[in-house]
């Protein structure tokens, strides 16, 4: 069931009118977003002449900057996106962090595979986005404590191998001083906000907070299903669920 305040115009599922809703209670906007894995899903909106993310919309409708990075070749870039054709990976973080702003308005992480190193990196260094939408591995429900580390040409699945789980993506965030919002009503984003940035005044009380979808794993069938995997079963120890 969607949040009232959700809505798709850009993005591949509802986050459009959730960035907005966020986005309209900053107290005060610099209008710069950073998405990584920025994407180009034309081929699955025709319509738009555009690539499908959910930072376009502030891109095309708020005027908001934004610095994106994909390994994707694009075949439009809007003017005012600063486009990086490259793989995002932890050893990078320190150039990342020289391009754009550390107080940036939003951000969004997507790359399908070691986003919680990333996120990790990113915001032990200085990072500081008022906003962040963080892809979750849905499949590992609300009691996991979970995520998949970098390995270099990892196989990496979106189906289950990849990402991080909603409880570890929260307690991390949430120890940062994080609020956390809602799950869109997919259950494959997760949105947090910091505090002071906000005027809360201005936010729905209405909001997602668990994963219901078919197919979650106990943490000792996600074991079984790693067990099982020929490439993963020697690399995900169980002291990564700690």
């Amino acid at each position: 069931m969607s949040l009232s305040y959700e809505y798709c115009r850009y993005s591949q599922n509802q986050e459009d009118g959730i960035i907005d809703h966020l986005t309209n209670a900053i107290k005060k906007q610099n209008k710069i977003c950073v998405e990584m894995g920025w994407g180009n899903d034309r081929k699955t909106r025709p319509e738009l002449d555009v690539a499908v993310n959910c930072t376009q919309n502030l891109v095309q409708k708020k005027g908001y900057i934004c610095y994106a990075y994909d390994p994707k070749r694009q075949i439009k870039i809007p003017e005012n996106v600063i486009f990086h054709q490259q793989k995002v990976i932890p050893s990078e973080i320190d150039t990342y962090l020289n391009t754009f702003p550390k107080d940036v308005d939003f951000f969004s992480l997507d790359i399908d595979s070691y986003d919680f190193e990333i996120m990790q990196g990113l915001i032990e260094n200085g990072f500081k986005p008022k906003i962040i939408c963080a892809e979750i591995n849905r499949r590992l429900g609300n009691d996991i404590f979970f995520s998949m580390p970098f390995y270099e040409n990892g196989q990496y699945t979106k189906t289950l191998f990849h990402g991080v789980s909603i409880k570890k993506c929260r307690t991390y965030l949430e120890s940062k001083r994080y609020k956390f919002f809602t799950l869109d009503s997919t259950h494959l984003n997760a949105f947090f906000y910091l505090e002071d940035e906000l005027d809360e005044s201005l936010l729905s009380k209405e909001y997602e907070d668990t994963v219901v979808f078919d197919g979650i794993l106990t943490t000792e069938q996600f074991q079984i299903e790693i067990e099982n995997n020929e490439y993963w079963k020697d690399k995900l120890a169980y002291d990564l669920f700690k």
